[in-house]
Order: structure tokens, then C-alpha cells, then sequence
């Protein structure tokens, strides 16, 4: 399967080895700037060239932007994908695009502890039920939430925290 990070100035494309429904090794990432192809359909065929073992026929995007419409659109990135003609004009059987920090909510989700530093606060394990909030620069501000219940099972809520005004007061 492959994988692919959409942003405004890169797009990132790697192969993941998927077992039981999880990642277990991703390949050397090949990054392209999105000002150097006219399309994602383009950089998805030049990944494609470049990569050394067969074409993969899953793609799995991470886009930075909301992707609840018919075209999604960058902000600072002509790009426009939709994601109803992807599987045809990217010649793939399986495509999936979700909301960059919606991707890294469900990554964070997956975690060991060993993976997490602790920044401030008391001291203590990561929660196994409750919402984390997670934020990031990317393309703008990414910002999800994670919710963990109690009997295992995560929901991801994607936001788009770069459209946000901030306006304190006294």
C-alpha cells in the first residue's frame, strides 16, 4: 500500500507494509514540492516511476485541508482532488484521503507510551480513556481531538484549527 502526506509545499509519498490492520514498516519517503508538478495526480505518477518494486494499487492520503467535499482544495497549492474520480484517475482499487491531523490523531492513538514526552503537568502514564487534544504546524494549525472509551475504541474529531480567530480578552 502506499501512503501519502499532502501539503501546501510538499507532498510526501512512502510504502507502508500493512499487517492486521496496522502499520509495521513504512519505506524511504520520496518527497516532491507540489510547485514542481502540475497536479497530485502527476507527483502520484512520478512516485510511481521513481518507485522501485511494483505500482501500488492502495493509496491511503493525509491532506492538509478538510475533506468533506466533492473537491478539496490546498490553501496555498493549486492541487484540487476529488476524491469520487481518485481511484480511476490515479489507476489505484483502494483510496482513502483523510484530514492530515485527523491522521496523526489516529497515529497518536496507536502509541506506546515510550513514544510520548513529558512536557508539564503531573507526571503520569498516558490516559487509556479521555480526549487528547492534538496540534501541530503544517500547512496552517493542525489541531484533532482523540477520544479514547474505556472499552478500547477511538474517535477521531477533525478540526481545522488554522481557520480559527483568536481573539483574548480582558
Amino acid at each position: 500500500m502506499a501512503v501519502a502526506d499532502v501539503g501546501g509545499t510538499h507532498a510526501r509519498f512512502a510504502i507502508a507494509e500493512i499487517e492486521k490492520g496496522s502499520v509495521v514498516s513504512l519505506g524511504e519517503p520520496v518527497t516532491l514540492g507540489t510547485n514542481d508538478h502540475a497536479s497530485f495526480q502527476t507527483a502520484w505518477r512520478h512516485f510511481c516511476e521513481v518507485n522501485p518494486g511494483e505500482e501500488p494499487k492502495s493509496l491511503s492520503v493525509a491532506f492538509a485541508g478538510p475533506v468533506d467535499g466533492e473537491v478539496l482544495k490546498l490553501t496555498n497549492n493549486p492541487w484540487v482532488i476529488r476524491p469520487a474520480l481518485a481511484q480511476e484517475k490515479l489507476d489505484v482499487e483502494h483510496f482513502c484521503i483523510v484530514n492530515d491531523f485527523a491522521a496523526v490523531a489516529h497515529a497518536v492513538g496507536a502509541l506506546d507510551d515510550k513514544y510520548f514526552d513529558h512536557v508539564t503537568g503531573p507526571e503520569g502514564a498516558f490516559p487509556d480513556d479521555g480526549v487528547t487534544t492534538v496540534v501541530g504546524p503544517g500547512t496552517g494549525l493542525g489541531v484533532a481531538q482523540l477520544l479514547k472509551t474505556a472499552d478500547g475504541h477511538m474517535h477521531v474529531i477533525e478540526t481545522e484549527g488554522g481557520h480559527i480567530d483568536f481573539a483574548p480578552m480582558d
